[in-house]
């Protein structure tokens, strides 16, 4: 989820089933589950005003095929204790409705990196950078990149991306050379 999205635990962590839009794909971040060491998980607002925004996805995208499919395991999950699902409950939650903390998604986490075989750390905000990485190597605009990730201003993404964004541009130049090689060779 995070990789396809870019976004935070706190933001994957409050989505509810009435967030997710499977005709349209859009998901509505409009909250966050923050966890508070000795307090635990509460329900806030987003990290920053920017926080708060809309993914526009495929609906046919990867990402709404697994919440289909766990959406039907839930619905079933509950109708075996005789409850009914509700839009308003969390999506990564437990059968009695309470978010995953910190242990559960992090044994999903690591359980899924080393079913991939990628060697990399147990560590949710490696997703959300791989996710920022990817999306502007392949020259999506920074802005775009910007607002997705739900930083209050492009600044904050040049300010962690820069050196990606150099490489791309160098890559970026590169590709123009080569056109204009092109169009030289033709005239």
């Amino acid at each position: 989820m995070m990789i396809h999205t870019g976004m935070r635990p706190s933001d994957t962590r409050a989505l509810t089933w009435n967030d997710i839009d499977f005709t349209t794909g859009n998901i509505h971040i409009t909250k966050g589950i923050k966890y508070v060491p000795g307090v635990g998980m509460y329900l806030d607002e987003t990290k920053t005003d920017g926080s708060t925004r809309t993914l526009e996805l495929n609906p046919n995208s990867e990402v709404f095929l697994v919440f289909a499919g766990m959406r039907t395991k839930r619905a079933e999950d509950l109708l075996a204790v005789g409850e009914k699902i509700n839009g308003d409950s969390y999506i990564f939650s437990h059968i009695d409705g309470t978010p995953w903390g910190d242990t559960k998604t992090g044994n999903g986490l690591r359980k899924a990196i080393q079913d991939s075989g990628v060697d990399m750390k147990n560590d949710w905000r490696l997703l959300r950078h791989l996710h920022a990485t990817i999306s502007l190597l392949i020259g999506e605009p920074i802005h775009d990149v910007s607002r997705r990730l739900g930083h209050a201003n492009i600044q904050i993404t040049l300010m962690h991306y820069a050196d990606i964004i150099s490489s791309s541009q160098r890559s970026a130049s590169d590709n123009l050379s080569k056109v204009l090689e092109q169009v030289e060779v033709m005239s």
